[in-house]
């Protein structure tokens, strides 16, 4: 037969079981420029090396900030080059990953009083890539520097070179850059 169980083991069972949506409830770690939820919405140029010089792109990408200064982050990105034979080339890209902020500064948006220095962060990434109809894996890293202009934006450039490697076992280079924004979520809910 089962001895029933004492309260307190019941209770420091439903404990643990309770203390990871405490760890959600907490106020976010992160500094005045970057909030636990952001938002990063980017456009610009690239090239597709083995396809093309010259392309338009942009991105959305999301990071939560689990303890300053590292967040997880989704990012989608897609554009439209000038393929070889002047027809367009469509590319698509999907990736998981980290966002490390290097600097973030936390004395406030500039026309809120603060600083207009916001913050480095190198984002590397890894997921999926369509250009046309070749599938590839793909490895990125984005580099991108905000300044702190508004709350909750602050906006700036971003550099995101990218190793795809298709299902051939090709490598093929690619190299993103623009300017980007970020939105800090947070405040846009209060």
């Amino acid at each position: 037969s089962r001895a029933p169980r004492s309260r307190s083991s019941l209770l420091a069972r439903a404990s643990l079981t309770a203390v990871p949506f405490a760890l959600l409830a907490l106020p976010s770690a992160a500094a005045a420029e970057s909030g636990r939820y952001d938002v990063h919405i980017g456009l610009g140029d690239g090239a597709l090396l083995d396809v093309s010089p010259v392309g338009v792109v942009g991105h959305v990408a999301f990071d939560w900030q689990l303890a300053a200064p590292v967040a997880l982050e989704a990012m989608v990105s897609g554009g439209t080059f000038i393929g070889s034979q002047d027809e367009l080339v469509g590319y698509v890209q999907a990736g998981v990953g980290a966002r490390i902020r290097v600097l973030d500064d936390d004395t406030g948006y500039a026309l809120d009083g603060g600083s207009i220095h916001g913050g480095l962060s190198i984002a590397p990434h890894v997921g999926v890539g369509v250009a046309g109809s070749v599938v590839a894996f793909t490895l990125d890293t984005e580099i991108g520097y905000q300044l702190s202009v508004a709350e909750p934006v602050s906006l700036g450039l971003f550099v995101r070179p990218t190793l795809a490697i298709n299902d051939q076992g090709v490598p093929n280079f690619a190299l993103f850059f623009g300017i980007d924004a970020e939105i800090a979520i947070e405040p846009l809910w209060t």
